[in-house]
C-alpha cells in the first residue's frame, strides 16, 4: 500500500485555512491543527496503521488518520494538560486499550522517552 508523504507546507496550509481563528473556525465552531510527521513523536510502524477516511461525505478526498493508539502515544509524549485529558477520554470511552498502548510504549528503546511515556500513561490511568 502506498501511504501519503506529509509535507510541512501542507501543515501550514491547513493551519491557515482551517486553524484556530480561521473563517472555518468562526463558521463551524471548531478548527484543525495542521501537523506533519515532523510535528509529533510517533511509535515505529505508525504509517502502516494509518486509517483511510473516504466516503460519500468527503467529496472524493482521502483523509489519513492516525490509528487511535498511535495518536494516544503522541499525546503522551507531548504531555500537555489537554493531551493528558484527551488520552484519559480515549481510555474512559474505550477507544484505546490500555494493554495495546502499553505494548507501544514498551517498544521504545530510548530510556528517557520510555520513562516519560510510562509516567504519563500511569498518570492518565490514575486520573481516568
Amino acid at each position: 500500500m502506498s501511504y501519503p508523504r506529509f509535507r510541512p507546507e501542507l501543515s501550514e496550509s491547513i493551519e491557515g485555512s482551517l486553524g484556530r481563528y480561521s473563517q472555518f473556525n468562526e463558521a463551524f465552531g471548531y478548527y484543525a491543527d495542521g501537523v506533519s510527521s515532523d510535528t509529533a513523536t510517533l511509535p515505529d510502524g505508525w504509517e502502516a496503521r494509518l486509517v483511510r477516511l473516504s466516503n460519500e461525505n468527503t467529496g472524493g478526498a482521502i483523509g489519513w488518520c492516525l490509528e487511535p493508539h498511535d495518536l494516544a502515544f503522541s499525546k503522551l509524549v507531548a504531555r500537555r494538560d489537554k493531551d493528558m485529558s484527551f488520552v484519559q477520554a480515549l481510555l474512559r470511552y474505550k477507544m484505546v486499550r490500555p494493554s495495546r498502548l502499553q505494548k507501544l510504549i514498551d517498544t521504545v528503546a530510548d530510556p528517557s522517552l520510555h520513562e516519560r511515556l510510562s509516567a504519563a500513561f500511569a498518570a492518565c490511568t490514575r486520573r481516568g
